[in-house]
């Protein structure tokens, strides 16, 4: 069994910064992954750089639950080498984020693949079965295949929570109970818009992707975003995110409702069949403000209720593992970073927490 200074479980963009920051330093590292590697992956769940290699046409330069700004400035200088010309940057505040080119992160991905196969150890299509601690350090344990680490990171994301639940039982890690965003994401034609696609505000003109919620309804406390296909992309759809917060176990419930509703199938329905009673969303209580939301943009676009069309449901968990600001759980040399943690909310953070991880453990 060979021995590495640091094991990372996970390829996603915390992963792969942690792994690229601590071999630098001569640290001798292993990663981990369950997916395929960049050149085999397809799905867009598991493999190289994980959501990060769809999720970059827009990137949050503030991360609210990440409270450590300057590592969240060393990511985005990382990320700016890779760009051609000097992002415009939108919003104040919590709100401020930037566009990247289409196609960004297969970019950035490529990027990391390539410096960091040489690098360091990669393993692809391995799932973990347990992680052990002792005073000399972690045996990581797959079906077939044991590694051995002084130090470990877990960088799985936000669809590993099973997994990560039962880590945090076999090592008595505690977890932190958070709400989860559930929504609905309605798509109208562009030519139903009228004249707001002509005056829709350059801040939310970007492609909308699964699970992207962003703003707030002041009064109802529902969760919104609108935006409309970039025009290389050419879909010709402008879609609204529209949701709210709610326990994680009121989640799961809601989309088992919506299953039972729907005989498990993706189900599509126009915004005029909830505004008249004959929606299955009707039966879950987190929904119940939608009515109002619906109203609020028919106003901006008249046509919305009779012509758009509804895609049901769909979640962003926050993480569940708890770490503090050092990324470090309570397990000495175990570490944390990512979408899996209770400290990261969007990619930028997530490639920050990596920074963060990789310089505990080199300090340490």
């Amino acid at each position: 069994m060979k021995n590495y200074d640091l094991i990372i479980i996970g390829s996603g963009p915390a992963g792969v910064m942690a792994a690229k920051a601590a071999c630098r330093k001569g640290m001798k590292v292993l990663i981990i992954e369950k997916g395929k590697n960049l050149i085999q992956r397809k799905d867009l769940i598991s493999g190289w750089f994980g959501h990060g290699l769809f999720l970059m046409d827009r990137l949050e330069l503030v991360d609210s639950t990440l409270d450590n700004p300057k590592m969240i400035k060393e990511a985005f200088r990382i990320v700016q080498r890779h760009l051609e010309d000097k992002p415009q940057i939108f919003g104040k505040g919590e709100s401020k984020h930037c566009f990247l080119p289409t196609g960004f992160g297969d970019k950035l991905a490529k990027y990391f693949f390539e410096k960091l196969t040489n690098a360091v150890d990669i393993v692809f299509g391995v799932e973990i079965d347990s992680i052990e601690s002792s005073s000399s350090g972690f045996v990581v344990s797959s079906v077939r295949r044991k590694f051995k680490a002084k130090r470990c990171i877990i960088a799985t994301g936000r669809n590993s929570f099973e997994w990560i639940e039962k880590m945090c039982c076999s090592l008595n890690l505690p977890m932190t109970k958070s709400s989860v965003k559930i929504g609905i994401r309605a798509e109208l034609p562009l030519f139903r818009t009228g004249n707001f696609s002509e005056t829709i505000d350059q801040q939310i003109c970007y492609d909308i992707h699964v699970n992207s919620f962003v703003g707030e309804w002041e009064e109802s406390g529902l969760l919104s975003t609108s935006a409309y296909s970039l025009p290389e992309k050419n879909s010709g759809k402008i879609s609204f995110m529209i949701g709210a917060k709610i326990d994680m176990t009121d989640a799961i419930r809601s989309v088992k409702i919506v299953n039972v509703l729907t005989n498990d199938k993706i189900k599509t329905e126009r915004v005029n069949e909830y505004m008249e009673g004959k929606s299955v969303l009707q039966h879950i209580a987190c929904f119940a403000m939608l009515n109002e939301a619906f109203q609020a943009v028919s106003k901006m676009i008249p046509s919305f209720v009779n012509y758009a069309i509804v895609h049901i449901p769909e979640i962003k968990p926050a993480g569940m593992l708890q770490v503090d600001n050092d990324m470090k759980t309570i397990i000495p040399n175990l570490y944390g970073i990512g979408d899996c943690t209770s400290k990261v909310s969007n990619t930028l953070g997530a490639m920050a927490s990596g920074l963060i991880a990789a310089k505990t453990t080199l300090r340490e």
